[in-house]
């Protein structure tokens, strides 16, 4: 099997609707894939609404809250730290 590389983004998005931030979003995916050789958008597309007045240090951006019978260093292996990123690890 071939090895891909999925790269997951969070991006801002001004709009006043969910529907126009995933419409906004998903053409902003489009783009940036395109700039990429060889990278596609795979078509989907996750939000969180945050109130304008909301914005600044430590604001929360995302969530996401997954059911998992898993416990907590299994799951952090499974969907974070899986050994396949590619990233720099924080010091410890």
């Amino acid at each position: 099997h071939a090895m891909h590389v999925y790269e997951e983004r969070i991006v801002l998005v001004n709009a006043s609707s969910f529907e126009e931030a995933a419409r906004k979003a998903g053409q902003e995916a489009v783009e940036y894939s395109a700039d990429l050789d060889g990278a596609e958008f795979l078509q989907f597309v996750s939000g969180y609404i945050i109130d304008d007045d909301e914005i600044g240090d430590l604001a929360e951006i995302y969530s996401l809250m997954r059911k998992s019978e898993l416990g907590s260093q299994e799951y952090i292996d499974r969907f974070y730290d899986t050994g396949d990123e590619c990233q720099e690890m924080l010091p410890q």
